[in-house]
Formats: structure tokens, C-alpha cells, sequence
């Protein structure tokens, strides 16, 4: 079986966010798999869709930072991942 190659999605944030205290106006988001979303299964809806955005753009981000971010931001990566299930 071949290994799927893995796309990426680039996110213009309207707003830029703070991680570790620098700001990041542009992520990029790497495909999702199943294991992405087995990883943050214990948070609530939400902040799982949170939580993986930021794992599949490599962002090591608390739960903290992300309740300081806009939510112009939840709905960008909520969209990029739409993007990919979406084919």
C-alpha cells in the first residue's frame, strides 16, 4: 500500500495570536488523521477541534493562550480542517 502524501493547508489569521509570547499571523496546517483527533479526545467538542488544529499546525499552545485568542481564529482552523474532509 502506498503512503499518502501528506498536503498542507497555509491560514492567514485576521488577528495574530500569541504563542509563548511571540505573535503568529500564518500557520500552516498539516493534514489530519485519525490519531490527530484520538489525541486530544479528551477534551469537549470545541476545545478538541482546538487542540488539533494547533497540533496539525505544530503550535504548542495552552489552553490559556487559546482562550485569549479570537474567535475569528477557531473559525479560520475549523475551516482549514473542513478543507481537507471536504474532497
Amino acid at each position: 500500500m502506498q503512503e499518502e502524501t501528506r498536503e498542507t493547508k497555509e491560514i492567514l489569521l485576521i488577528h495574530p495570536i500569541e504563542i509563548d509570547g511571540k505573535k503568529i499571523s500564518t500557520l500552516t496546517m498539516k493534514r489530519p488523521f485519525i490519531g490527530d483527533l484520538r489525541a486530544v479526545w479528551i477534551f469537549e467538542e470545541n476545545m478538541q477541534e482546538m487542540m488539533m488544529a494547533c497540533n496539525l499546525c505544530g503550535l504548542n499552545a495552552t489552553v490559556e493562550e487559546i482562550d485569549k485568542w479570537p474567535l475569528s481564529v477557531f473559525f479560520a482552523l475549523r475551516g482549514a480542517i473542513q478543507g481537507f474532509l471536504t474532497r
